[in-house]
């Protein structure tokens, strides 16, 4: 039982969102900008999308939370 609880414990923060403050590093890992890193420069929390400065991009983008994940 101890090993089934680690287990979902271990999925669980491996499907946890990054933190979403400024200055961040974020990869995009679905959508247009796919497997691109950035800086998240804002998070809009009622809209649930993050302003990403993107190296390809010469302005930031506003992208979803769904389409964010952890710079590894």
């Amino acid at each position: 039982m101890l090993n089934a609880s680690a287990a979902r414990a271990k999925l669980a923060a491996k499907r946890r969102r990054p933190v979403l403050v400024a200055g961040a590093k974020v990869r995009v890992i679905s959508g247009p900008f796919r497997d691109e890193e950035g800086v998240v420069d804002d998070a809009d929390y009622i809209e649930s999308r993050v302003l990403v400065s993107l190296p390809s991009k010469p302005e930031p983008q506003w992208i979803d939370f769904k389409h964010i994940g952890p710079c590894l």
